[in-house]
């Protein structure tokens, strides 16, 4: 493969036949990954990058807190009142609150990736920076796949509305971001943990 092949998914001369393997347009990287007969699959497509998705998520992130803060504020207004302060902490309330909070991130978090796989394939902050979702055969997600993308990070924030431990989901998934994140995509070329149970890649669209 000469240097000047520009980054994607090619096949690999030894590797096996219906393979393809990751050039990043120096070397090559990964192990080989099956292609779907009679069909462009991973062939060409580029990678994405740790910075493009980090940058992804921020605007995803932004989007969705929106309506939550307006939901939050209707549902489960927070207390400022003197005598609520000179009255103390509640901990019935503050879980009544808690729960009401989980459930309105579900609902947003849930709906609005679903709405965006639907609709476009990727999210909207994916979408902005150029980036798209496809099987790991290079394919469109399946109903099946978005379904499990979403759920992964999801579920886990059920967790949320036990006192200690949901701060500490919380920590978990900030130095995922910060440092689990990167380390694994140095390892395996464009996947994250999310990629590699959903069965999903995210690619360039451009």
């Amino acid at each position: 493969m000469s240097n000047a092949t520009p980054p994607g998914w090619y096949q690999m001369q030894g590797d096996p036949p219906g393979t393809v393997r990751y050039w990043d347009g120096m070397q090559w990287q990964g192990e080989p990954q099956m292609q779907q007969p009679g069909a462009a699959g991973l062939v060409g497509q580029q990678r994405s990058n740790w910075g493009q998705r980090f940058g992804a998520k921020l605007i995803d992130v932004v989007l969705m807190l929106i309506p939550m803060i307006i939901l939050i504020a209707i549902v489960a207004p927070a207390d400022t009142s003197a005598s609520s302060l000179d009255e103390g902490f509640d901990f019935e309330y503050s879980l009544g609150d808690s729960i009401a909070s989980t459930i309105i991130f579900l609902i947003v978090y849930v709906g609005y990736k679903m709405a965006c796989y639907a609709t476009m394939g990727t999210t909207l902050g994916k979408k902005i920076l150029g980036l798209t979702i496809v099987g790991s055969n290079g394919q469109p997600m399946t109903p099946e796949q978005q379904l499990m993308r979403t759920a992964v990070h999801a579920v886990p924030n059920l967790l949320a509305v036990v006192p200690i431990l949901g701060g500490l989901v919380g920590v978990i998934f900030v130095l995922y971001w910060l440092i689990g994140q990167p380390i694994i995509a140095a390892i395996s070329p464009y996947e994250t943990l999310r990629d590699k149970i959903s069965g999903t890649r995210v690619v360039s669209a451009r």
